[in-house]
């Protein structure tokens, strides 16, 4: 954990409110935009959102000593636990370097080898 660290300021978030898919779709959008703003919608939804963070897991005064006693702490995986993710991972890049390896010698595609092309 980086309970060392300092914190400094508040969180950091962005709330994409509106994208506009079409041209004739901005004029309308921004309206929305700004009427919603204007409501406080966007103030209430962010101190909705603020409120669903879970807990600091570090102590006051940074400790990791405070943050054992977290019982969120036991829900945290093992480092162990990507091993799979991680092995299936460089086997599909190591497939993928051998196939490219195998076109660039041949210079044809996999599908022309194999027929399917």
């Amino acid at each position: 954990r980086d309970c060392y660290l300092a914190r400094a300021g508040e969180l950091i978030m962005s709330v994409p409110l509106s994208v506009p898919v079409r041209t004739d779709l901005v004029q309308s959008l921004g309206w929305a935009t700004r009427k919603t703003l204007q409501e406080g919608k966007v103030d209430e939804f962010k101190a909705v959102f603020a409120q669903s963070l879970p807990p600091p897991v570090c102590g006051d005064d940074g400790s990791l000593e405070e943050a054992a006693n977290n019982p969120l702490e036991s829900l945290r995986l093992p480092a162990n636990s990507m091993l799979g993710t991680t092995i299936i991972s460089i086997g599909v890049m190591v497939l993928a370097l051998a196939l490219s390896a195998v076109e660039i010698r041949t210079g044809r595609t996999i599908q022309e080898l194999l027929g399917c092309a």
